[in-house]
């Protein structure tokens, strides 16, 4: 806890369960402020995209910081647990305060181009104790406690109640999710404890397994029909926000969470995910070539930076090829038609140029990302172009 980690390139998975961004370098830091806060520094910026998210263990984002909204000339901000209730600091630039006491900060450096400079930045991020800031007390030291070594067969069933219980220390239940919490104690949920599921009647096991089994169901189907659809492109421009905007759509965080754990608000970075060309057909870049024409006057609008991707929708991971190029978007110039044109396709074509976006030999999910989107991308007056297929 409490350390920035780096990725040192822009294909290194940073986060569980997500797609690498491939044109932006990643930074995470997993922080423990339950006993003291801690301070994050922001270097100075100019001229780059960057983004800062801050999460709690419910996922909710508690705050971010961009060019828009963060001094160009950089500062420091304190992250607090649900508990601080002191006077800010002098010298502080603002003030994330999470809903748990352990939360996870993302960091975001477009990469586009001149990696280097990036790296240099991405470097000058920093995390230090408020002691450290201060110098005036030292505060105490940090909780020590055995967390559960994470699988992904015990957390779908009975078993969950392991990792729910090692996680309940670190939060208190707000006023409107008292109740539930309290019911939630007739099936063994309660601050630390050893598994409860292990002490559970035969009965009761199979019980618990067959709800979170429904549960789960309910959960995927959601997340097939999560989110708005335009052109044959779904977009999440809800579903990763405040507690206060989700407004108790548990299902909605949920089924999001399961597409994209650590999502950022769209208002950020709107995302659009499509595996299938306008007439519907599922994206097959094995047998079939595609393009996106984006016309010059009418690409994609965004304050910082955009760009498309290819992954192979089975593994999600992005396509290895011999160009080293995983993205298309922005600063690539258009045709001398002034359209800028996305071929899309596992075999390279018979004259490769710049846009050419190699995908992989079978099933293909396209993304499209937009750092910062302008108003006209969120309420829908700005549409993207449609997937199709080369005869």
């Amino acid at each position: 806890f409490n350390r920035i980690w780096h990725a040192p390139d822009t294909l290194t998975q940073s986060l569980p369960r997500t797609l690498v961004e491939p044109d932006v370098l990643v930074s995470v830091a997993w922080v423990d402020v339950r006993m003291q806060p801690m301070v994050f520094d922001v270097p100075p910026i100019e001229d780059r995209y960057f983004s800062v998210q801050f999460l709690d263990l419910f996922t909710h984002n508690a705050g971010t910081l961009n060019p828009l909204t963060a001094d160009g000339e950089g500062g420091a901000y304190l992250l607090a647990g649900p508990d601080w209730t002191e006077a800010r600091p002098n010298g502080l630039s603002g003030v994330i305060q999470f809903e748990t006491g352990l939360a996870l900060v993302v960091i975001r450096i477009d990469a586009t181009d001149q990696l280097e400079a990036a790296q240099a930045v991405q470097q000058q991020f920093d995390l230090r104790t408020l002691f450290e800031f201060t110098g005036r007390h030292r505060g105490a030291a940090p909780l020590v406690v055995g967390y559960p070594v994470w699988s992904e067969d015990l957390a779908i069933g009975a078993d969950f109640l392991s990792f729910a219980n090692s996680m309940r220390t670190t939060f208190r239940p707000i006023e409107e999710e008292r109740t539930m919490i309290r019911d939630f104690r007739r099936v063994g949920f309660r601050s630390w404890k050893q598994p409860q599921s292990v002490q559970m009647p035969r009965e009761i096991r199979a019980a618990m397994d067959e709800g979170i089994a429904k549960a789960l169901a309910r959960v995927h189907a959601e997340a097939r029909r999560l989110g708005t659809v335009r052109n044959g492109w779904r977009m999440l421009d809800d579903a990763y926000l405040s507690r206060p905007t989700l407004d108790g759509r548990y299902l909605t965080r949920a089924a999001a969470a399961r597409i994209e754990p650590f999502g950022m608000p769209a208002s950020e970075i709107l995302v659009m995910r499509t595996t299938t060309d306008v007439d519907g057909r599922p994206l097959d870049t094995a047998q079939h070539s595609y393009v996106i024409e984006f016309d010059e006057d009418a690409l994609p609008p965004a304050a910082g930076f955009w760009s498309i991707s290819a992954y192979d929708a089975r593994s999600q991971e992005p396509v290895r090829n011999i160009l080293g190029r995983h993205s298309i978007g922005h600063p690539t110039p258009p045709s001398f038609d002034g359209v800028l044109p996305v071929h899309v396709s596992a075999a390279p074509p018979a004259l490769v140029d710049s846009h050419w976006l190699p995908a992989p030999e079978g099933a293909c999910l396209l993304v499209l990302r937009l750092y910062l989107p302008d108003a006209m991308a969120l309420d829908g007056r700005w549409e993207p172009p449609t997937v199709r297929r080369v005869e």
